[in-house]
């Protein structure tokens, strides 16, 4: 088995991926992007989770297939930092004190959605991933502005892809388990504020525009975590 290496710019947090992803794709939802951005802005110079179309890139894993090849603590203090959107937000976004590189863009125990930009292959090259498509763009800040081959929402594959993982109540290997620096406390999150509305354009109400609303399906896992972004 092709075993793929995830890392940060500066190369302090590393991850061994075993195998090919269970599914790849571009979110570009309000929140994927909003939550990627409000990284990026800070200017610590690391690995966007971002695409050149502005969508978050990642790759979907089980956590039987990662292992995390460098410590993600360090003297009692966690090499990571977390935000969430919104202050009821979930998932957890995290990226590295070291140099600001965005590590997921979501974490559930039995899977994670990795940042594909810090994806090499085993030569140390970098990962390509080909042509990739753009999911939920009916819920991004500007649908016009994604390429093709891009889906309204998400494909019933991909659903599969996360369902069958998440529902499996003996999936090896949680990451709950190995890794708990990997779950925050809500108030461990830094909190990126919910600025947009819903479809301001075309979804009124009494001739007001309807405000963004969270409603997450909830994973079936301990951890009681939302799958929605």
């Amino acid at each position: 088995m092709v075993v793929y290496t995830w890392q940060c710019s500066c190369g302090k947090i590393k991850a061994n991926l075993k195998g090919k992803p269970c599914t790849q794709f571009n979110c570009c939802c309000r929140s994927c992007v909003a939550a990627s951005t409000f990284i990026d802005d800070k200017g610590l110079g690391g690995l966007s989770c971002r695409n050149e179309s502005g969508g978050a890139a990642v790759l979907i894993y089980p956590s039987n297939r990662v292992e995390f090849t460098t410590d993600l603590s360090e003297n009692g203090q966690s090499l990571l930092k977390f935000i969430r959107v919104g202050e009821d937000g979930t998932p957890y976004r995290c990226y590295t004190k070291c140099c600001g590189s965005q590590l997921n863009n979501a974490i559930f125990p039995n899977l994670i959605a990795i940042n594909s930009n810090g994806v090499l292959n085993p030569d140390g090259t970098k990962y390509d991933r080909g042509h990739v498509l753009n999911v939920k763009v009916s819920e991004s800040f500007d649908p016009a502005m994604f390429p093709e081959p891009k889906h309204d929402t998400i494909t019933p594959g991909m659903l599969v892809a996360f369902l069958t993982r998440l529902m499996n109540p003996a999936h090896p290997k949680p990451f709950d388990k190995r890794y708990k620096e990997l779950f925050p406390e809500p108030s461990e999150c830094e909190v990126v504020p919910i600025t947009w509305e819903d479809n301001v354009s075309d979804n009124k109400i009494n001739g007001e525009p309807e405000r963004a609303k969270e409603q997450p399906m909830q994973d079936s896992s301990s951890s009681g975590m939302s799958l929605s972004c």
